[in-house]
Parts: C-alpha cells; sequence; structure tokens
C-alpha cells in the first residue's frame, strides 16, 4: 500500500496530530485549536494541520516548497489540475513554534487520494453507488437520546448527505448532524471525533465510521 503523502511529506518535520478528549455536544460551532477537517457546503475539503515546528531547525519557505512539489506531483498523477491548494502555513503570534498549515481540496475524492485514506462525502444515494452498503447499519439518531434506526426508518434518507471515513482527526460538516454509526462522539451539532482510543466496534466496516447530516 502506497504511504500517506504527509506520513513522508512530514517525517522529521511535523509528527501527525491526533486529536483526543474532544468531548461535549454543543448547540454552536465551538472553535477548533486543533488537526481538523472542515466540510464545506460545495463539498471542498479544507485541512488545517496545528502542529509543533521548531524555526530553529526547519523552515516554513522550505516546508511549503515541498507541500507544493507533492501537489504539483500529485495533480500531474492524476490528470486533477487546480484540485489542491495550499492555502496558508502560518506560525502562531501568541504560542511559541506552533504553526498552521491549510490546504483545501476540490473534493473528498481528492482528499482521500492525497492523503490516501479513505473518505467519503455526498448524497446517501451517492455513497450506495459508490458501494457503500449503508442499509446494512444501525444508525444512533443524535437528537433522541441514543435511539437507534435503520436506514429504512430515517425520512427521505436518499437526499440526505453522507460523511464516511477511518481517520482519526475531528471533522466539521457544513450541516447538521442527525445520524452516526461507529466509534464516533460529538463535539457540537456539527462536529465529530473519531475516538482514538475506543474499541473497535466497526470491524465489519473495516474500521469506517458514517456520519448522516442534513
Amino acid at each position: 500500500m502506497q504511504k500517506r503523502r504527509y506520513a513522508g511529506l512530514f517525517a522529521g518535520i511535523l509528527s501527525v496530530m491526533i486529536a483526543a478528549g474532544v468531548t461535549g455536544c454543543g448547540s454552536t460551532k465551538e472553535p477548533l485549536d486543533v488537526t481538523n477537517l472542515q466540510i464545506e457546503e460545495s463539498g471542498a475539503v479544507v485541512h488545517t494541520i496545528i502542529e509543533d515546528f521548531d524555526t530553529t531547525v526547519y523552515d516554513v519557505a522550505g516546508l511549503e516548497t515541498m507541500i507544493s512539489e507533492e501537489i504539483t506531483a500529485y495533480e500531474s498523477e492524476n490528470a486533477a489540475t487546480d484540485s489542491i491548494t495550499l492555502v496558508s502555513s502560518v506560525m502562531s503570534e501568541t504560542e511559541a513554534n506552533k504553526l498552521t498549515v491549510t490546504m483545501q481540496f476540490a473534493d473528498a475524492k481528492t482528499y482521500a487520494g492525497f492523503n490516501n485514506v479513505e473518505t467519503f462525502y455526498g448524497t446517501v444515494t451517492e455513497a450506495k453507488e459508490a458501494g457503500y452498503d449503508l442499509e446494512a447499519l444501525t444508525f444512533t439518531d443524535t437528537s433522541d437520546d441514543g435511539k437507534t434506526v435503520s436506514l429504512a426508518e430515517i425520512k427521505d434518507a436518499d437526499t440526505l448527505h453522507v460523511f464516511i471515513s477511518n481517520e482519526k482527526i475531528p471533522v466539521r460538516l457544513s450541516k447538521k448532524i442527525l445520524y452516526t454509526f461507529g466509534n464516533v462522539e460529538l463535539f457540537d451539532k456539527y462536529t465529530v471525533s473519531n475516538l482514538p482510543d475506543a474499541e473497535d466496534t466497526t470491524a465489519e466496516t473495516d474500521g469506517l465510521y458514517y456520519v448522516i447530516t442534513k
């Protein structure tokens, strides 16, 4: 299996942050100060990487060059011009040696391909067409104190959107989260975190978790 691109890109420079302790379920979008994904209403994916970065040892400009080269290589290999943008790489003005790198991907498929992870975002119908067997899953209703339902019991399910992933990283959706499946916990009504230390109860789905939104 091809290694995740960031595993090579940041080796010895940035260690991949696994966000732990993301708890609670507020009604508003709480600020995220850890590495995360944001799924925009258009389907674009914004990846924000927040890591320690010692500027006495490493060079931000050099890192930007490395990222840009990786982007160019991926887009060339996949005939995907302008599908990935390095938005910014900024050192914190309030925390020493803290770097935030922001990248935008045209869609979840591009993000998954670049990072060699499994990630999907689209309608439930599109997920079925892509081969995901949502009918076999039992979802937790986020509005009904843990009530579980099948896909058939969800009204107009095929028109809803679903985010699917196996990454242990907080993910913020553009629309309110309605149902979940897998080892996940809500941070707020739009943000979910795949628990890094939870017992894997999703072996039958290869460790994937599912989040259904409006």
